[in-house]
């Protein structure tokens, strides 16, 4: 887990009735995901020359964030780091989850909402319409 993570305890708190101060102590964190160094596309800052290739201002004053790994103009890559970085992660993960569950479910023919209010035979139902089933 990155150095910059919280972690738990937490102590956070309430006043009961009679004013004495409790602490949650709850466990930190709820969720751990990739999110040091990860390598995401780097934007540029394009040229008047139509062939772009101008790193962008962040990479400009750090270029240590610059993977090194592709020179190409517009196919550059950067490092970035902390839990702006593991949002998409995360987010992307679960889409997955629940998509390839609903296909599950589709196919097995059972049915009945998902987390999302979804059934199976309307996700079938959509999938006939649009041509992939």
């Amino acid at each position: 887990m990155a150095t910059y993570s919280s972690r738990g305890p937490t102590r956070s708190s309430y006043r009961d009735a009679n004013g004495v101060k409790h602490y949650d102590n709850l466990i930190k964190p709820d969720l751990v995901a990739p999110g040091n160094k990860l390598i995401f596309a780097e934007s540029d800052l394009g040229s008047s020359g139509g062939g772009g290739g101008t790193p962008n201002l962040l990479v400009q004053q750090n270029p240590q964030l610059d993977s090194g790994l592709v020179d190409r103009n517009n196919k550059r890559l950067m490092y970035l780091s902390g839990t702006s970085m593991a949002t998409p992660v995360v987010s992307g993960a679960v889409a997955l989850m629940l998509a390839g569950q609903s296909e599950a479910d589709a196919e097995h023919g059972q049915d009945g909402p998902d987390v999302h209010g979804r059934s199976a035979s309307g996700i079938q139902h959509a999938r006939t319409r649009l041509g992939r089933d």
